[in-house]
């Protein structure tokens, strides 16, 4: 499994933990490489998705998966960045 792969599927289990769906569905992760270095070589806008469905602010949610994440060797850093 690729990096972007496993960063996917580790927020998908995070996600299905703190925010179990009532339906049982889960949201899919997408991870991306963003179109500028500068930003980083992954990134994901999941805890926007999941505002509305876990009625929290999409920087909470972020907070929560960045918390959850833990450490992992092959990540550097994990930044929060807000939108725009």
């Amino acid at each position: 499994m690729n990096v972007r792969a496993t960063i996917a599927a580790k927020i998908e289990r995070i996600i299905a933990q703190a925010w179990p769906a009532p339906d049982g569905r889960s949201l899919a992760v997408d991870v991306a490489y963003p179109p500028d270095e500068r930003f980083g070589q992954y990134s994901t806008n999941i805890a926007l998705r999941l505002a509305s469905v876990a009625h929290r602010k999409p920087a909470e949610i972020a907070e929560e998966i960045v918390r959850r994440f833990g450490r992992n060797p092959a990540i550097r850093k994990i930044e929060i960045v807000q939108p725009g």
